[in-house]
């Protein structure tokens, strides 16, 4: 999954393939897509370009299970931990989350204004 900081200050993140480590898709599709990510990690740069994958699943066998909402519980250098806090279930197996979208400066305008702006300056010099 890639993405940035849009100029709004939201972090929007996009799903560019699904492969055996986010969705594993097999020959076996009704048990392969029962799988659901659990936990993500990558990376954010100084200009909020972030790159992430899922790096835990789990299975859900009767109720297909999608994420609903995460929590970034870690920022450190650049380094990314993402949790899955909360689900909502699919009305089949063929569906599938293509889009993250959150707010890291946590409501907080003033460090949102800042951040653009100083990326801006940022963006000037290269």
């Amino acid at each position: 999954m890639k993405g940035n900081l849009h100029s709004n200050g939201f972090l929007y993140i996009k799903t560019h393939c699904l492969n055996a480590t986010s969705y594993p898709l097999r020959n076996w599709k009704k048990f392969s897509t029962s799988f659901y990510p659990k936990k993500l990690s990558g990376r954010i740069d100084f200009l909020g370009n972030i790159e992430i994958q899922v790096t835990e699943t789990a299975y859900s066998l009767l109720i297909p299970k999608r994420p609903k909402g995460y929590k970034c519980s870690s920022i450190k250098n650049g380094k990314m931990e993402f949790e899955i806090e909360s689900f909502g279930t699919q009305s089949n197996h063929n569906e599938y989350t293509t889009n993250l979208v959150g707010d890291p400066f946590l409501k907080n305008e003033a460090l949102r204004k800042e951040f653009i702006r100083n990326k801006i300056i940022l963006e000037s010099y290269l």
